[in-house]
């Protein structure tokens, strides 16, 4: 018994002295000032690629083309969902916005599980700082009704849409923010 306690203490010990050497190889011999100095440039270059992705999110805003292809999406009470993101969205080209909300497995309206909600944008407004870029619009369609829609897209192009209806009716989807050809999803028949 002593042996068996012995050999799993060695084993662990073992594992945790081959864990403990895998260090990266490009900072092992590395300064301290060098290590500090390669923290500060990556800071840096992230800081870059952020500022770059708010501008070309900005550009998707300007030309009003644009989705955000919801992983989640959240309930007037905070409920979450995790949703399939090609059949989950919420879209601009042009004059036209469409929200689509699907479930997988189920027959919906649209074809695809769910509906499709098309409108003609009336009020679209944008603006942008450092840290995001923020659409706000209204929107009417007969399906849909007269809607406001928020959107807020940070600079890891996460973005966060708000669609309020006038009944106090309110949906959030949650996902990526994306140009219209760079966007992989799946439209439904629109509902009306």
């Amino acid at each position: 018994m002593k042996i068996r306690h012995f050999f799993i203490i060695l084993f662990f010990f073992m594992c945790y002295i081959g864990y403990a050497q895998t260090e990266n190889p490009d900072t092992k011999d590395l300064t301290k000032e060098e290590r500090k100095a390669m923290r500060k440039a990556k800071k840096e270059e992230d800081k870059r690629k952020r500022e770059e992705a708010l501008k070309n999110f900005k550009e998707y805003a300007d030309k009003r083309e644009w989705v955000v292809e919801a992983y989640m999406v959240y309930d007037k009470q905070g409920q979450s969902y995790q949703m399939d993101p090609s059949i989950n969205f919420v879209s601009v080209v042009g004059e036209e916005t469409t929200i689509q909300l699907s479930f997988n497995g189920i027959m919906g309206w649209n074809g695809v599980g769910g509906i499709t909600l098309e409108g003609k944008i009336g009020k679209y407004e944008h603006s942008s700082d450092n840290k995001s870029v923020n659409i706000t619009m209204t929107a009417m369609g007969s399906g849909l009704g007269i809607v406001d829609i928020f959107l807020s897209v940070t600079g890891d192009g996460n973005g966060r849409v708000t669609v309020s209806g006038n009944w106090g009716d309110r949906i959030t989807f949650q996902g990526k923010y994306v140009s219209l050809e760079e966007s992989s999803v799946f439209k439904g028949t629109p509902t009306y």
